[in-house]
């Protein structure tokens, strides 16, 4: 038997739609401690379970707006960091597992979907269209402190790009139009 198809496993793992693309289910909300606010950096605006995880699940062509798959980091000073995490850990420079920092805005795209040139201007190469249904990249990710929807935040494209504008072509393809 073949590899699952997208539609497969949206049904087995009962995932559902994500407003930033893709599907997710999360399958943990750890309470059994809870932080308040209190003992909480000031940018959260309620109380937390210590962690969350989910499934997600990025059908080819889907980029999440955040948030094998490449993980884009942006710092505050205007340097980013991509990472590929996939099973392909002697031919190619994936790994199986990665961290993303705390205060660090992120987003994950499928591997093969994009070709992103750092030599210089930094260049986005959209690879030509793939099958939705049978290339995907399913993964899972724990937040801790837990995620919480009234915390959550958006990048906004405009004033990302005029505070990093070499960084255009990325941000335009990561976040969502003003």
């Amino acid at each position: 038997m073949g590899s699952p198809t997208c539609s497969q496993i949206i049904s087995r793992l009962g995932l559902q739609g994500h407003p930033d693309g893709g599907y997710y289910l999360q399958t943990l909300r750890d309470s059994s401690i809870v932080l308040s606010k209190s003992h909480l950096p000031s940018r959260y605006r309620v109380d937390r379970p210590v962690s969350t995880s989910i499934y997600s699940l990025l059908p080819s062509g889907s980029v999440t707006t955040s948030i094998g798959y490449h993980v884009f980091e942006l710092y505050e000073d205007g340097n980013f960091k991509l990472t590929c995490v996939g099973s392909d850990l002697l031919g190619g420079d994936q790994q199986p597992q990665y961290t993303v920092p705390p205060n660090v805005w992120f987003s994950l795209f499928p591997t093969n979907d994009y070709a992103i040139s750092t030599d210089g201007a930094v260049k986005v190469h959209r690879a030509e269209p793939r099958d939705m249904e049978n290339h995907y990249s399913l993964l899972g990710a724990t937040c801790a402190p837990a995620f919480q929807i009234e915390d959550a935040e958006v990048a906004k494209r405009a004033e990302f790009i005029s505070r990093f504008p070499h960084l255009e072509p990325l941000i335009s393809l990561l976040t969502l139009p003003d």
